[in-house]
């Protein structure tokens, strides 16, 4: 489970379990209608499933950081706050880590 392992320790355990949940309910749906894509798509399930495995990678090149020998503690300030693109979710008090007090 990648997720898990990168959900903050301020996020209550709950929320992690609704996590896991959805995904082995996702999983389920998928091996539940594998077989009827495969008597529908035929070759063309290979091309769906390798889309998607197309679109993953390219999610975890340019949305996931490198997180190699960086503490969980120091996720949020070392690797979240100075990502390009999850800087504009992540919020210090009451305003946004990306503005700049005046």
């Amino acid at each position: 489970m990648f997720g898990s392992s990168l959900i903050s320790l301020e996020i209550p355990r709950d929320r992690v379990y609704v996590t896991v949940c959805i995904n082995l309910s996702f999983t389920f749906i998928i091996a539940q209608a594998f077989l009827l894509m495969l008597c529908h798509f035929k070759f063309g399930i290979f091309i769906f499933f390798s889309s998607w495995v197309l679109v993953m990678t390219l999610f975890v090149m340019f949305l996931l950081p490198e997180t190699k020998n960086i503490p969980i503690e120091e996720m949020r300030e070392r690797v979240w706050k100075k990502h390009w693109f999850w800087t504009r979710f992540m919020v210090m008090g009451d305003q946004s880590c990306n503005r700049q007090e005046e």
